[in-house]
């Protein structure tokens, strides 16, 4: 924990542009998210997968910069491309 005011001050305005960060990020990979299962829930093949490409850069986009875990990410590609694949073959 930060012992002085200056280094109180410094630590608060390092946590706000984190906080701020973090969500900008979550709310560009939940965007993402809900347009990939609106274009699934359509059924319209073209919009399916680009959307889904979009998804899966943004998720990409977020690991890369540490934001989310690679293995939750590689998650939500996966289960995410499996019903895309369900949806462009079935």
């Amino acid at each position: 924990m930060a012992k002085n005011r200056s280094s109180v001050e410094k630590a608060h305005a390092q946590s706000e542009v984190r906080t701020h960060i973090n969500r900008s990020t979550r709310r560009r990979i939940r965007s993402a998210s809900r347009k990939a299962n609106d274009a699934l829930a359509s059924g319209n093949k073209d919009v399916i997968t680009a959307v889904a490409h979009e998804a899966i850069v943004a998720w990409d986009k977020a690991v890369s910069k540490k934001r989310l875990h690679p293995n939750a990410a590689a998650r939500r590609k996966s289960r995410l491309m499996k019903k895309v694949n369900a949806a462009l073959n079935g």
